[in-house]
């Protein structure tokens, strides 16, 4: 370390004075300050080699790198997305940039959601013949997450057969068969679960995954012991104290949750955690400290619905209905999907005498996005008879009348 930031020391002093407009002596410098975690100095020499050369490819894919480890999604996927537009795949001396930068830029795409953009970038190293497994586990996931179920399980499949000791590929097929919501899958994902644990005893994430699935099929106590042993293995990770946080809160043992939450929150502060501390503290009536976690969720991570929305809620509910619309609106933007965030966004507009407001949340919440969602129509009825819309009021309640009597 101390050596590193000698010669980049050195080469700040130097590399102005003898070669200025030297592209070489730039990117070496630019790499030296990577590595030492000088990543907008970094930014700063690799974005002057493209002033000295606009169609240097290697620094356009070396600036993609830093801005990746600074956050700057969209920076990065520029610049990846230049490289392989500069790049020629049939040369060989640009071959090897071009499969890293399809690599690089595939997983931008999947951290950020965009899952069928991951996948086509998977498919276009297949296309320049990379035969790695990491290709084919990648493109597994884009298919599980665009829920393309089967077509994922006969990747990580093909996958396994190849390597059979890949214990991220077995959670990942766990992970897929878990999502058929059924009890064959189920099996099949408990299955490859403990695969996984018999093929690397000290990975907690296969330890939190299994003790997630029986706490689905309801054997608590065996939950609670796999995330008991995942803490014994890495006491400082926070996915199983809050597995663990949230099971106990399940089984009512508030203190043991909060205990659990607390030590989560000691290791790092992120929303998730925060968000779950404000559930276990309205578990507790403390409505107060739950409010000042949720705040702090929310400025912790501003696309966090979970946050936003458990806010809105709970603003409602101390008839703060200004703060709390605010919030829930923000909720349906980040989730537009989510028909529980539309469904109460609807009640404050009704309370805050918007009725036309109330009924588009309504008609999306109990029509677009769940057709038989019984509150969401209950509430739509309420909203037609106040708008003396009689008739729209009688066919709601004739469509709940059938929902009950179906159930």
């Amino acid at each position: 370390g101390r050596n590193l930031i000698a010669l980049l020391q050195l080469m700040m002093a130097t590399s102005g004075e003898l070669r200025p407009r030297s592209v070489r002596a730039h990117l070496y410098r630019a790499m030296l300050q990577y590595e030492c975690k000088r990543l907008e100095e970094a930014v700063c020499d690799l974005s002057h080699c493209l002033h000295l050369d606009a169609t240097c490819a290697l620094a356009l894919y070396n600036r993609g790198i830093v801005h990746t480890a600074l956050g700057n999604t969209h920076h990065a996927l520029r610049d990846y997305s230049a490289v392989l537009l500069l790049s020629d795949e049939n040369n060989p001396d640009y071959r090897d940039l071009t499969v890293c930068a399809y690599m690089n830029r595939s997983a931008v795409y999947y951290d950020q959601g965009s899952y069928e953009c991951a996948l086509s970038d998977f498919q276009q190293l297949l296309m320049l013949e990379c035969s790695d497994l990491s290709v084919y586990h990648g493109i597994s996931m884009a298919l599980m997450r665009c829920g393309y179920l089967g077509q994922a399980v006969d990747g990580f499949t093909y996958v396994l057969a190849a390597n059979p000791r890949l214990v991220e590929t077995c959670l990942s097929r766990g992970a897929c068969f878990w999502e058929y919501c059924h009890p064959a899958g189920d099996a099949m994902a408990m299955r490859d679960i403990s695969r996984a644990i018999m093929l690397d005893p000290l990975c907690t994430k296969a330890y939190v995954d299994l003790g997630l699935c029986l706490q689905m099929k309801g054997y608590y106590q065996q939950a609670w012991y796999q995330f008991t042993k995942a803490l014994a293995i890495d006491p400082q990770c926070t996915r199983s104290r809050e597995a663990r946080a949230i099971l106990n809160l399940q089984l009512r043992e508030f203190d043991a949750a909060l205990q659990d939450i607390n030590t989560a929150l000691k290791v790092v502060k992120s929303a998730g955690l925060l968000t779950t501390r404000a559930v276990v503290n309205l578990y507790m009536k403390n409505s107060r400290l739950a409010m000042h976690d949720l705040e702090a969720a929310m400025a912790a991570d501003c696309k966090s619905f979970l946050a936003f929305f458990n806010a809105g809620c709970l603003a409602a509910q101390q008839r703060h209905y200004v703060k709390a619309l605010d919030w829930l609106t923000t909720a349906v933007k980040l989730c537009p999907e989510d028909y529980s965030a539309l469904n109460n966004r609807a009640v404050l507009a009704a309370i805050s005498k918007d009725l036309q407001g109330a009924e588009n949340d309504l008609n999306t919440a109990a029509i677009d996005a769940d057709p038989y969602c019984l509150p969401a129509l209950k509430a739509r009825v309420t909203c037609y008879e106040e708008m003396g819309q009689s008739e729209n009021a009688l066919t709601d309640y004739r469509h709940i009348l059938e929902l009950e009597k179906n159930e």
